[in-house]
């Protein structure tokens, strides 16, 4: 069996997934976690794989009701080529649901050991520093080299941004 490819509105690919599956389709949204800033915190967030695609089963039901996607809610277009819809094989629809499953627990982050940082408020504003980890508690664990001697400072995240 292979897939319809969705193009939704721009942060609408639940939405559509929601009212495409209401109306019988089969619709498939690969998602990862990612690590966000959101209000000087960070948070977790379950985001799509493909920003503003998802993918539509091309079975005996789509392919009768293909006339109805279009005007699903969040929906923007199907995608086409000549006037006629695209068709993505099983197979690669299947690697991106064995990619999606093998990340499981996994979390994108803003932050990985190694980045260089800006520390941007306190007494070591303006200094940068070598991102080593996140304790747990929404401080991260930075390197400092003051006076040539390198220095472990634990300080909160939202006090520093990627350089």
């Amino acid at each position: 069996m292979a897939w319809l490819v969705v193009y939704t509105k721009s942060q609408k690919e639940t939405l559509a997934h929601d009212h495409l599956e209401r109306q019988g389709f089969l619709p498939y949204c690969p998602m990862l976690s990612k690590e966000i800033k959101y209000k000087s915190k960070t948070k977790i967030k379950r985001l799509p794989l493909f920003p503003r695609y998802l993918f539509i089963q091309a079975n005996e039901i789509a392919l009768k009701k293909i006339h109805l996607i279009r005007s699903t809610l969040g929906v923007s277009s199907l995608i086409l080529r000549d006037g006629k819809p695209i068709y993505i094989k099983d197979e690669i629809l299947d690697a991106i649901r064995i990619a999606e499953k093998g990340h499981l627990g996994q979390v994108e982050t803003l932050l990985n050991a190694g980045d260089r940082v800006i520390i941007n408020e306190g007494i070591y504003k303006d200094i940068e520093a070598i991102y080593q980890n996140n304790d747990g508690l929404e401080r991260a664990v930075l390197m400092l080299n003051l006076l040539q001697k390198d220095t472990e400072l634990t300080i909160e995240t939202r006090h520093i941004r990627k350089s």
